[in-house]
């Protein structure tokens, strides 16, 4: 296996602040000043010492932002705001701006209104947009010495943004560029309903050693240690570059989103169409001990980061290495989402169509590697709970002479030093690829085509692995690999009431691969479908059950087992209590991450209602009953001195077939009937039964006829 050397990201690490004071921790929440100001600001307003009302709004965000105090809101209209000289004070203080500034202020900027409509948003209707017309970043959140720092923002659009290097901070800063559409700097942030699209942060080009990296096209947030928020947020079509350097290109960092030291909570976002792409170099392509990497094309989480994530949809993001025409090119870590040295959670989550591809190079002493299609993660501590990895695909670089290996089509976990455990529950791991890249010498290998472990302590439970996908030999483990290379200690996975199926990629090459010296433990699982089920020492494989899965349509990617499958029921023991689609296993829990629950046949609604004298009209609605339903029954008890329905016993149950009414006749006006209507199937099982009462009556009112 020939696998990147781990690079714990130093540029963050290495962020100069020099050119101001150092920075306090920022405040655990807003605190609103006794004499909060709303300000008004819309494209039809004037900005003047008397504006920021709503009969007289500013026209300018940033100006509404210079006369603002702390603990203040700013309602802005529909409309395209631009860069204006209002932030100027933030480039000749700090070298850098945006279309806002924000800095010692803690603000709430909302948008979505109108001018004839101050207390309603409605940011579908009236959208408000922050455009860096491809010139600026879109907003610069900073917090410094001088007071704490914190934005409060809903219901925009930023779009256009462009990040470049800040020279005036020297280092690293002179060459590294941060977050296109929004830079967070030690700031607290809270973002709901807000849309970053086509936003860029791009490294500079350079003439001596490497490139810049590009770092956070969508969104960056360094460093902020108190709890950021972000709900119903999306991440679409931005870009972290990486600049061309004459040694290696620049790194590309976190495509949609990228953090740094920061804690996080996300609900309901989605990253799609983001780019982390690393920089070119005709030299050797190493500098410093890296690449031109890529990693996180959706979203990367870096050193010290703190993260919970909620239903998060990652679609069609990529991570490309950097091309190196002479030397080693860069290396592509997690298509979708990649953690190095974090703590991620993520929870009911959809990460699917992803790309992490090699770049090109002659790699003639190092193979350009890609690692996690889907997600990536290095020494980091990760949860995946519920959530669905489909078709994500890891391909290693082509290469002049060695091919670049691949590891992880879906899930790829790395710990070459310490004691991070991952832990993977009620997941879908499904048609996945890792591939190799071009080149005449493929002794790099990789592998892994649904799960990738290396050197990695791990948990498997409950999980789908299934109809993953390898290159050619000599690859290993369609479903699974499991193995260590540069890692300080054997890799150690346990996997429990797991579905492995369908893996039949080439011969030889068996779904579960455990290379000597590692571990796989193996609990009440099920093999379906595999040309091999195992490869190497593997522990507990006669708790094993082989079996049909039946997938409902594993071809359009539903793999949700059918009430025939030799999962359901299966999972002894097992005391797990949601599956993957957060829904209540039973006391005889299935394997795999999806429970079988069968639709219940239901008689839901049940209406007995007089529509003459001795006359009464039975009704009823079903629910999931075409399936099953044979015929129904009508039963009608009489009460002391009621007669009989016309062609009825009272107490005996009539077949009626499968109609839903029912008209009775013949009975006994004011006395209280009760009717029963029972369902069977073709077994004559009884599927369900309502019951009511009914008063039958000859008085009936009908309004008059009203003339003219």
């Amino acid at each position: 296996m020939i696998l990147r050397k781990r690079s714990i990201l130093f540029i963050a690490a290495t962020l100069l602040l020099c050119t101001y004071s150092l920075f306090l921790s920022t405040p655990a929440s807003l605190e609103a000043e006794a004499d909060a100001v709303t300000w008004h600001v819309a494209v039809t307003g004037t900005d003047n010492a008397s504006c920021g009302s709503s009969s007289n709004p500013c026209r300018n965000i940033q100006f509404a932002i210079e006369q603002a105090s702390s603990g203040d809101t700013i309602k802005v209209a529909a409309g395209t705001y631009t860069y204006t000289s209002a932030s100027n004070r933030c480039q000749s203080w700090y070298g850098t701006t945006g279309v806002l500034c924000i800095d010692r202020k803690q603000l709430t900027i909302l948008g979505g209104y109108s001018v004839s409509n101050w207390h309603t948003p409605n940011p579908s209707l009236n959208q408000t947009i922050i455009d860096g017309q491809n010139s600026h970043r879109g907003i610069f959140v900073l917090q410094t010495s001088v007071a704490p720092t914190a934005l409060v923002m809903e219901g925009f659009t930023i779009r256009n943004g462009l990040a470049r290097a800040i020279p005036a901070r020297g280092g690293l800063d002179a060459i590294f560029a941060f977050g296109g559409g929004m830079f967070v700097d030690r700031a607290m942030l809270t973002l709901r309903h807000v849309t970053f699209d086509s936003n860029k942060a791009v490294g500079e080009n350079t003439t001596t050693a490497y490139g810049g990296s590009g770092v956070g096209g969508g969104l960056a947030i360094h460093s902020s240690t108190n709890l950021s928020v972000l709900e119903h947020v999306v991440f679409h079509n931005n870009e972290a570059r990486g600049g061309v350097g004459p040694e290696r290109g620049g790194m590309g960092i976190g495509g949609g989103m990228y953090t740094y030291g920061s804690t996080i909570r996300g609900n309901y976002l989605t990253f799609t169409n983001n780019l982390a792409i690393g920089g070119s170099s005709s030299g050797s392509g190493i500098s410093a001990g890296e690449k031109a990497d890529a990693q996180g094309g959706g979203l990367a989480l870096q050193v010290g980061s703190n993260s919970e994530f909620h239903h998060l949809i990652v679609t069609n993001n990529r991570a490309i290495g950097g091309n190196a025409p002479n030397g080693s090119s860069g290396g592509a870590f997690g298509g979708g989402i990649f953690g190095e040295q974090a703590n991620i959670a993520l929870y009911d989550s959809l990460i699917q169509s992803n790309l992490a591809q090699g770049g090109a190079g002659r790699n003639n002493s190092s193979a350009p590697f890609s690692m996690g299609g889907g997600i990536a993660a290095d020494a980091s501590n990760m949860v995946v709970e519920r959530c669905q990895v489909l078709g994500n695909a890891a391909r290693g670089g082509n290469s002049t002479f060695l091919a670049g290996s691949a590891g992880g089509g879906g899930v790829a976990i790395q710990r070459l030093s310490g004691v991070t455990l991952t832990t993977i529950n009620n997941t879908i791991v499904a048609k996945n690829v890792a591939v190799m890249g071009d080149g005449p010498d493929k002794s790099a290998s990789g592998g892994g085509g649904g799960l990738y472990f290396n050197g990695a302590v791990a948990t498997v439970e409950h999980t789908t692995v299934a109809n993953n996908v390898l290159g050619n030999s000599p690859m290993q483990g369609i479903g699974a690999l499991i193995f260590s290379y540069g890692a300080a200690t054997p890799a150690t996975v346990q996997i429990r009431y797991s579905i492995v199926a369908n893996h039949t990629q080439y011969a030889g090459a068996a779904a579960l691969h455990t290379q000597p010296g590692n571990s796989l433990t193996l609990l009440r699982g099920l093999f379906d479908g595999n040309t091999t089920d195992v490869a190497g020492s593997v522990n507990g494989l006669e708790t094993m059950i082989a079996g049909s899965a039946r997938f409902v349509d594993p071809d359009n990617l539903d793999f949700h087992i059918r009430s025939d499958s030799a999962a359901v029921d299966a999972a002894t023991n097992s005391t797990a209590v949601l599956d993957v689609d957060a829904e209540e296993r039973d006391v005889h829990r299935d394997i795999g991450a999806d429970e079988y629950v069968p639709l219940i046949p239901e008689i839901f609604a049940l209406f007995a209602i007089p529509n003459g004298s001795n006359k009464v009209l039975v009704s009823w609605q079903t629910l999931n009953m075409n399936a099953v339903l044979a015929y129904y029954t009508l039963t009608v008890y009489c009460p002391t001195g009621g007669s009989a329905p016309n062609g009825m016993s009272c107490g005996t149950p009539k077949n009626v077939g499968t109609v839903t009414s029912y008209q009775l006749t013949g009975l006994t006006n004011f006395k209280q009937y009760s009717v029963k209507v029972e369902a069977y199937d073709t077994g004559n099982n009884l599927l369900d039964a309502e019951q009511t009462t009914v008063v039958p009556t000859d008085i009936f009112v009908f309004l008059p006829v009203i003339r003219k």
